[in-house]
């Protein structure tokens, strides 16, 4: 980033977020935080850390260490979450002069009661009447100077609800992204195998990523009872999760799947290194955690941009807000999200077509280069 592009003011990310996290959003807080202090910009990091800052930076393989600031985060939601912002008052205050980069309505709601100048990441459109009050009072706010969102689709579907409050506002669409760094060309499918214990010889069609509902693990369950010879491998879950999907897997009789279960993150690209397809199957209801948000219609999967680094063949649900990503025969397949057939024979296409998914890997590989962090986070503080 150019000295002129770079903001004069550090930044302070206050978060929610427990560090480390399995979750998929804590990944992507901290690696916006190393590309902001790779571009030269003072970060501090604001969040509920359970590790020393250089435990953090090695669960998350931090290249470019940042400031972490510890404030404690309650389990209880509502309570936790006021005595957190009670405890950033002061830290807020003394920090009045820098860049708050917030990512939910209520820290952002907080900071502009403060009156001091951020940038507001949205990722979801807000749920119910309270929610969305806030969201009109932080639009609306003076000295928010830039309102980020993660796809085209969200920005579409907000400005259709609050479009007024968003006239004259700053608004950037971008995507989330992916280290390119933890995805070198020289991580062998071979030797990935070998470090890991997977078979070696077979086919393996891989998925990394969370369990929750709406993530299409029921139909990687069922094209494993087409495709036998094909084997299936499910990376990611927190471990109640993982254990129940074990359990169905062995009730099911289902030998040719293997759960995995939680692995760091920097451990990820070993898994995808060592697949020969990866596997996206969002339907067309994908819930969160608190199963409160619909996030189908406008998500941006960290996956897709993990994916694509790995340059791997990718089979993903054909749904819009995908489209602006990956596009079907060229970088990615993309088919109908429940249709079990369809994902077999996408599946089957790329075992019997291995110069096609080549092709279509190296092509994915090729376009991610655009949706790395330091792109990210130069196109919104350019904007800004």
């Amino acid at each position: 980033m150019s000295d002129s592009a770079r903001p004069a003011k550090d930044i302070i990310y206050l978060t929610f977020a427990t560090l480390p996290s399995p979750a998929a959003h804590s990944v992507q807080i901290v690696k916006m935080c190393q590309a902001m202090a790779k571009a030269g910009t003072g970060v501090k990091l604001v969040a509920d850390a359970r590790q020393k800052p250089h435990q953090i930076f090695e669960f998350y393989d931090v290249r470019y260490p940042f400031e972490i600031i510890r404030i404690r985060l309650l389990p209880v939601r509502i309570v936790g979450r006021a005595l957190f912002l009670a405890r950033s008052f002061f830290l807020i205050l003394n920090n009045r002069h820098g860049l708050f980069y917030i990512r939910d309505v209520f820290t952002a709601w907080f900071v502009r009661a403060l009156k001091v100048d951020f940038i507001m990441e949205v990722h979801e459109l807000p749920a119910g009447r309270f929610r969305n009050l806030l969201m009109r009072r932080i639009l609306s706010a003076s000295r928010l100077r830039t309102v980020v969102f993660i796809s085209g689709e969200l920005r579409k579907s907000l400005l259709r609800r609050m479009g007024d409050r968003l006239a004259g506002k700053t608004t950037v669409v971008a995507h989330d992204g992916a280290d390119l760094n933890e995805f070198p060309s020289s991580l062998s499918r071979e030797e990935s195998r070998r470090r890991l214990y997977l078979p070696e010889g077979a086919f393996l069609a891989g998925y990394a990523g969370s369990l929750f509902e709406g993530r299409g693990l029921e139909v990687i369950l069922e094209v494993s009872r087409i495709l036998k010879d094909v084997v299936f491998v499910i990376v990611g879950g927190e471990k109640g999760e993982a254990d129940r999907l074990k359990r169905k897997v062995k009730e099911a009789g289902l030998t040719n799947v293997l759960v995995i279960g939680f692995v760091p993150h920097r451990v990820v690209p070993l898994y995808l290194a060592a697949f020969d397809a990866l596997l996206m199957p969002y339907q067309e209801a994908v819930l969160h955690r608190q199963k409160i948000h619909d996030t189908a219609s406008y998500m941006s999967p960290l996956k897709a941009f993990e994916y694509m680094a790995a340059g791997k063949p990718i089979v993903a649900s054909r749904l819009k807000v995908i489209g602006e990503i990956l596009e079907d025969g060229r970088n990615a397949i993309l088919v109908p999200p429940d249709s079990v057939t369809d994902w077999a024979g996408a599946i089957k296409m790329l075992r019997d077509n291995k110069p096609l998914g080549r092709t279509i890997g190296e092509q994915a590989r090729d376009d991610v280069r655009k949706y790395s962090w330091d792109e990210r986070v130069k196109k919104i503080l350019c904007a800004e």
